[in-house]
């Protein structure tokens, strides 16, 4: 259990971390949910602190957002999009979709609590006239939230993408002993693969990415310091 414990803190850690160049150096992250972008499907952290709310996607380094509550003008909840409730976030400037996960119940419960945070600290839209056009108007966020029911298409994927990467972690882990870097190639290929249908793999392989560019960034500044 202490292995499990620590492997948990240290992914908590590491999902932190992605909001820290977004906040202050006294700010401290409130709470945080799984999120995924309504167009393209990337996984993503949504985070909030009582500054501001962040959004960060996994896998790119842009379509990254902050917004402090201050600017925020209108906010609502549409809990009929298909895959799970999405969050809008309307500034002066622009106007932001969020899917939010709901996976599983532990998930729907987290998320619930996480929308109570939410409206907490989120600012009453001050002007009714935002509404119009069609805009959706924040809605009780007690109202219990129900797990995404997967489609059979969604299904059949999930299996395929589940076990072809499996397939490829396994050869990559059986050829270790062989030369070259056909053993890391293809655990990284197969993580990328888990990690577009499990948040623990898109988690890993982010981790993996941090260390190797790390490592990279490290050995580059030695071969660049004069002798």
């Amino acid at each position: 259990m202490g292995v499990i414990r620590r492997i948990s803190e240290k992914r908590n850690e590491h999902i932190l971390r992605k909001a820290r160049p977004f906040l202050t150096e006294t700010e401290e992250v409130v709470d945080w949910v799984r999120a995924r972008h309504p167009e393209d499907g990337r996984r993503g952290i949504f985070y909030i602190t009582a500054e501001r709310c962040v959004v960060h996607w996994s896998g790119r380094k842009d379509g990254h957002a902050s917004y402090e509550w201050h600017s925020v003008e209108d906010w609502g909840i549409d809990r009929d999009s298909h895959g799970g409730p999405t969050l809008r976030i309307q500034t002066s400037d622009e106007v932001r979709h969020i899917q939010l996960v709901v996976e599983t119940k532990g998930m729907a419960a987290t998320l619930g609590d996480f929308l109570q945070r939410f409206a907490d600290l989120a600012p009453w839209p001050p002007d009714p006239a935002l509404h119009n056009n069609g805009a959706r108007h924040p809605v009780p966020v007690h109202e219990e939230l129900k797990p995404a029911r997967r489609s059979p298409p969604q299904i059949v994927r999930r299996i395929v993408l589940t076990v072809l990467g499996a397939s490829l972690i396994v050869v990559g882990i059986v050829i270790i002993p062989l030369p070259g870097p056909w053993s890391f190639v293809l655990n990284i290929a197969g993580l990328a693969i888990l990690a577009r249908e499990y948040d623990w793999a898109d988690d890993l392989l982010d981790w993996t990415k941090e260390k190797f560019s790390r490592a990279r960034d490290k050995v580059t500044g030695r071969n660049r310091t004069p002798s």
